[in-house]
């Protein structure tokens, strides 16, 4: 056949059924190299089944959860939670070890407190513990949740602290009606009375300022889990350690409301059935766009 000029005026005539010469610095001079794996290598190799990168060959491939496992890990926190409150507040109607617990703890307390030397540290306990009051708790939450409302154009921090307040309502009110505990104190004016099992101050603490916290620190994803925690765990920890040291409530009492603060925490911001009904909530009273 004739092919076209070549750029310098000539024809080259090739014969019919004969392939074309290749130059020699194009042949293959034998198989292709593979690259070799090293860090940052986007190359992609297949083993077992699945497709990963090279740089990750060093470590080796597990296969895909089953469907429930993640539901059952995020869950277990909470159930380890409702587990121990429940023990927890059986020891506590029963008696016992965790009654002579709260009593031994009380002595040592007013043995410590009555010759005057903590009167410092004491007096700082007692302003302290004014802080867990309902009102004060409750007043600090509505502002955060509503200047948060307003600067996010979102009712949901609202929706989520009257979650909160709710489920404080219940599971504290309802323990009390139930038990008629004593405090440790009943011949003072201000701490007599009954229902003081589990205590509602270190509850509210917990909750409402724990609420407002994690509000607070939504946008701050990367470290807000275990910085929060801290934070609040710190938080009511010195709290409820300063109401023993008034001798506003048993030992047992506080110890009661650190485990049922952090569930109301993880039922208004962790569980899907309280994300969903807050989202369809934040649906219908949604403004409409202009």
């Amino acid at each position: 056949m004739i092919l076209p000029n070549n750029g310098r005026g000539q024809r080259r005539v090739a014969a019919a059924g004969r392939p074309r010469a290749v130059p020699s610095s194009c042949r293959a001079k034998g198989p292709p190299r593979r690259p070799r794996p090293g860090r940052g290598d986007q190359a992609q190799v297949a083993t077992g089944g699945w497709l990963v990168r090279a740089s990750e060959m060093r470590r080796p491939v597990s296969p895909p959860a089953e469907p429930g496992a993640g539901r059952w890990r995020r869950a277990a926190a909470p159930l380890a939670l409702a587990v121990a409150l429940a023990v927890w507040t059986l020891l506590v109607l029963v008696g016992g070890p965790v009654v002579h617990l709260d009593v031994t703890i009380r002595d040592a307390v007013v043995h410590a407190t009555a010759d005057g030397r903590w009167s410092a540290p004491t007096h700082a306990a007692r302003e302290y513990a004014r802080v867990g009051d309902p009102v004060a708790a409750g007043t600090v939450l509505a502002l955060v949740a509503l200047v948060l409302a307003f600067l996010r154009r979102d009712v949901r921090p609202m929706l989520h602290a009257v979650a909160a307040v709710v489920l404080l309502v219940v599971t504290v009110m309802i323990p009390k009606l139930l038990y008629h505990r004593t405090g440790p104190n009943p011949a003072d004016p201000g701490n007599g009375g009954t229902g003081f099992y589990p205590s509602g101050h270190t509850t509210t603490f917990l909750t409402l300022y724990g609420t407002a916290l994690i509000l607070a620190a939504w946008p701050l994803a990367r470290w807000r889990p275990w910085a929060v925690g801290a934070v609040v765990a710190v938080a009511a920890g010195s709290y409820g350690t300063a109401l023993v040291w008034c001798d506003y409530h048993w030992t047992s009492d506080v110890v009661g409301g650190w485990l049922l603060g952090p569930l109301i925490l993880w039922t208004v911001f962790a569980a899907k059935t309280t994300a969903r009904a807050i989202d369809r909530l934040a649906e219908r009273v949604k403004p409409p766009e202009r």
